[in-house]
């Protein structure tokens, strides 16, 4: 039948393309062996016999992460025999020399970290220890980086570091209680400081130290151009040492953070429109006969896909690695006589050796361009895992395209799934509606959860405090059975728990007192994930040891001071994979849109998220201002919102009350949501209609003669937004 490019329609883009990379993947599994890899064209062309290399490393990799979001045993399968062809009883390895110093050699050991959990075999032990034996005497440049290659002496490479990072992150965590994470963080600065151009923010592809190279610049040592794939290697390194990282490294942590945001910043100008790739020199599109390069392209999309998934990134990034994904499916797979084909990868690139590898741009433009290697299978199948991924959490819905009642759109992230909190049921509507248990009559614990299922409640917010009140404990009494006895109880009332409150003051300067609240933070995370995961909400505090309102909440001083205790509260959750929750409130130190922005953005931990209490934020100057302050919360923190409250509320002429000063003569007096008539909350469910359908909801300041009155002032506001409340 020849050649057919095989187009997709955006209907069904997604459907069509998963489809047919499933027969490409299969095409490449069945025509494949550990002696003849058919995705290796390296060795192909040059008919040599396939050895341990970092291109089998990159397709075997992506095969097991492929088996672990699909469960299909055959990739599993395969991969562990493609390894274990290579890897001997005694941890030795096939066709590997560790004195070769050849960084690229490294990488096929990243597979040996998830075979060996997933199987077990002892000798992928000893292998990893084997290849860690080279990096120990692996040369370095004088600042501290490994050399590329032996061969490639006192040279640093952007290949590399993808090559070699993170397996030794990986390995120091393993296996040597973090001995050497600070060294491998050190050459990611080193890179940083050294191969960055700062006015466009991207890489050069090689550094040598010695300044003698025949490619390289000689004051500052750099090579000339900025070449795809390597950019696109490092920006992996960066991502996938991230991942790596504990939280106790913080600081590291953030710079690493930091490094890959801005990098991918740098090259979403370079980004092209019509197709979402690439070119091989990525900053000179215009000039032929430069092209849109296939392997690059899709590293780009895995890299930034996975950056949103591990909140590295905001959800407003998925679109630009999903237009690359997308546009490499449209452009450069084909089919020819029933052989599916992924053309426009760019073979190899390097720098020296030869008098031709100058690192120029028609030097560039000079190595072939190929099909099917997996340079730029490997990353194309990341991509497509990460699209997976993205499905699964967004509930297989465009979170960059909601559809109807909310035109708000997020710069920091996007639009929020539904919350993974609350169980699974067949009618998800605008919101979950929930009632804050101390609202509800005086009673045990068990009681309230009773009561709140009685009149309807979907769900609850449980403050640490009435806990404790009812059962008579302190924190020590967050126990695994007390977990269990709570959880059957809320099993048979029907309702889910929103957030676990733990509003203790993270920015108060008494350093005892913070350590107890950190311990009480703590034990709460952990009680969370007894539960079965919910949140753990908290205040945003003020910077005193009495946790009184006063201006000095709106200090400078005091946001540091709450975000480095909200940072090390944040190292736990990620920790126990848990999430804390900040609300902010007129008279805390979060006390604006802005100011919950900038926490989130400083801060920037997957844990964190945001209980968004719209009247929380107001006070008597502003009431006429109400929805425009809302409106603004929405749009610049709207993608890390998980949990609403939902109140009303009436102005009061008594000012003097202890706590308050806001210079009105007034102070707000709160409300069930709907009893007034001051706030309009429709808006709000609307915009969870559009933008993260079945949030949880909790009516707050009800009483207990009003609570039923306020959850139908909520299913009727639902279902005005065009989604009914969900039935259990």
């Amino acid at each position: 039948m020849g050649n057919v490019h095989l187009s997709f329609m955006s209907e069904g883009t997604a459907m069509g393309c998963n489809q047919i990379l499933d027969r490409y993947i299969e095409q490449l599994i069945e025509t494949s062996t550990p002696q003849a890899p058919a995705w290796n064209i390296e060795k192909i062309r040059a008919g040599k016999e396939n050895t341990w290399n970092y291109i089998d490393g990159c397709m075997i990799k992506a095969l097991i992460e492929l088996y672990e979001i699909t469960g299909e045993q055959r990739y599993l399968t395969f991969a562990d025999d493609y390894i274990d062809f290579f890897v001997q009883d005694d941890g030795t390895i096939k066709h590997y020399n560790p004195q070769e110093y050849n960084l690229d050699n490294v990488n096929a050991g990243k597979t040996l970290y998830k075979l060996y959990d997933l199987v077990g075999k002892p000798k992928y032990r000893a292998a990893m220890d084997t290849i860690y034996r080279q990096l120990e005497t692996q040369p370095r440049t004088k600042e501290g980086v490994f050399w590329h290659k032996a061969v490639y002496p006192n040279q640093i490479w952007l290949d590399g570091m993808y090559m070699a990072q993170p397996f030794y992150m990986q390995y120091e965590l393993s296996f040597h209680n973090r001995r050497a994470c600070s060294d491998s963080f050190h050459m990611f600065q080193v890179v940083h400081d050294l191969m960055r151009n700062p006015l466009n923010g991207l890489y050069y592809h090689a550094y040598d130290a010695s300044r003698k190279q025949f490619w390289c610049d000689p004051v500052t040592g750099l090579s000339a151009n900025f070449w795809l794939r390597a950019e696109g290697w490092f920006a992996m390194a960066l991502i996938d040492t991230w991942e790596l990282m504990p939280p106790s490294m913080s600081a590291e942590k953030d710079e690493i953070r930091k490094m890959f945001h801005d990098l991918i910043d740098a090259m979403l100008p370079y980004q092209d429109e019509k197709t979402g790739m690439w070119h091989q020199v990525i900053n000179l599109p215009n000039i032929a006969p430069n092209y849109l390069e296939e392997s690059g392209s899709a590293i780009f999309a895995n890299a930034i896909m996975k950056g949103v998934r591990l909140g590295v990134l905001g959800e407003r990034y998925y679109q630009y690695g999903r237009r690359a994904f997308d546009g490499i499916c449209e452009t450069c797979l084909s089919e020819y006589d029933g052989q599916l084909a992924l053309d426009n990868i760019c073979l190899v690139a390097g720098l020296g050796n030869t008098a031709h590898r100058e690192g120029t741009f028609d030097y560039y433009m000079s190595e072939p361009v190929v099909k099917n290697d997996a340079k730029g299978v490997a990353p194309l199948v990341l991509a497509y895992i990460e699209t997976m991924h993205h499905d699964k959490l967004a509930g297989k819905r465009d979170p960059l395209a909601p559809s109807g009642v909310c035109s708000i759109e997020d710069p920091f992230g996007g639009y929020t799934p539904a919350s993974t909190l609350i169980r699974d049921v067949n009618n998800v509507g605008a919101i979950t509606p929930g009632v804050r248990l101390h609202d509800l009559p005086q009673g045990t614990v068990e009681e309230r959860i009773r009561m709140a299922g009685e009149l309807g409640f979907s769900c609850i917010q449980l403050p640490s405090k009435v806990l404790y009140a009812s059962m008579g404990i302190d924190r020590g009494g967050l126990t695994r059975e007390l977990a269990d006895h709570l959880r059957a109880v809320l099993d048979e009332a029907g309702v889910s728990v929103a957030v676990l409150g733990c509003y203790k003051n993270l920015a108060t300067p008494d350093r005892q007192q913070l350590m107890d609240n950190f311990a009480e933070y703590e034990a709460c995370l952990n009680f969370a994930q007894m539960l079965g995961g919910c949140p753990v909400g908290t205040e945003t505090g003020r910077p005193n040891a009495q946790n009184r309102v006063a201006d000095d909440r709106t200090t400078d001083e005091a946001l540091e001071a709450f975000m480095d205790g909200l940072a090390h509260v944040c190292d736990r959750a990620e920790a126990v994979g848990g999430q804390i929750l900040i609300e902010p409130g007129w008279n805390e130190t979060v006390n604006t849109p802005d100011r919950c922005r900038e926490v989130l953005e400083r801060v920037s931990s997957p844990s964190l998220g945001v209980i968004y209490d719209p009247v929380s934020l107001l006070h008597p100057s502003v009431v006429d201002e109400a929805q425009e302050i809302t409106a603004c919360m929405l749009y610049l923190c709207g993608s890390k919102i998980r949990v609403l409250h939902a109140k009303d509320f009436e102005v009061v002429d008594n000012e003097d009350k202890a706590g308050w000063c806001d210079g009105t003569g007034s102070r707000l007096v709160c409300h069930g949501v709907g009893e007034t008539g001051r706030y309009d909350f429709e808006p709000v469910v609307a915009w969870a209609a559009a933008a993260c359908p079945g949030i949880p909801c909790v009516v707050e300041n009800s009483v207990p003669a009003t609570a039923a009155d306020c959850l139908a002032t909520l299913e009727h506001m639902s279902a005005r937004c065009g989604a009914s409340h969900r039935e259990l």
